[in-house]
């Protein structure tokens, strides 16, 4: 997995993580509970709705309730800066630009590979222009490239 993709998919996979161990966590502590018990207990700890339990909770179940508190407090904040952090730092937008620019390049078959887009690049970019061919550039900087139908750029 693409660093980039595990840092935004990092902060979910953690909520995930607490959800799953709060359930857990509450089967193990808690006994002879019903099924749906656990779910409940951990659904309105996770999500801070505070509301009464379904049943009171032995002293262990009252501090694993504080610790899955604290746990999934503290995750929906990390989760809530990272998402964030995606947004503001472009990180986000060249995400779907990537994504878009690779299924574009997956459509293409019998394809021209221009490498610099240079003036001898260009030059080399009208032949399969005129022809309806299409062409790949792939660039060390970045440029406008106006009528191009992909930029990769490396």
């Amino acid at each position: 997995m693409k660093s980039w993709t595990y840092r935004l998919l990092q902060p979910f996979l953690i909520l995930l993580g607490i959800f799953i161990a709060s359930i857990i966590g509450y089967v193990v502590i808690e006994a002879d509970i019903l099924f749906w018990m656990p779910y409940t207990w951990t659904t309105i700890t996770v999500t801070t709705a505070g509301f009464q339990e379904v049943r009171p909770l032995s002293d262990g179940g009252k501090i694993f309730t504080i610790t899955s508190l604290i746990a999934s407090w503290a995750s929906f904040a990390f989760a809530l800066t990272r998402i964030t952090q995606f947004v503001t730092s472009g990180e986000i937008n060249k995400y779907f630009k990537t994504r878009r620019i690779m299924k574009e390049a997956d459509k293409l078959h019998g394809h021209v590979i221009i490498c610099g887009y240079g003036r001898n690049g260009q030059q080399a970019g009208h032949a399969p222009k005129i022809h309806n061919v299409p062409f790949v550039v792939i660039e060390r900087t970045k440029q406008e490239w106006k009528g191009l139908p992909l930029n990769i750029t490396t």
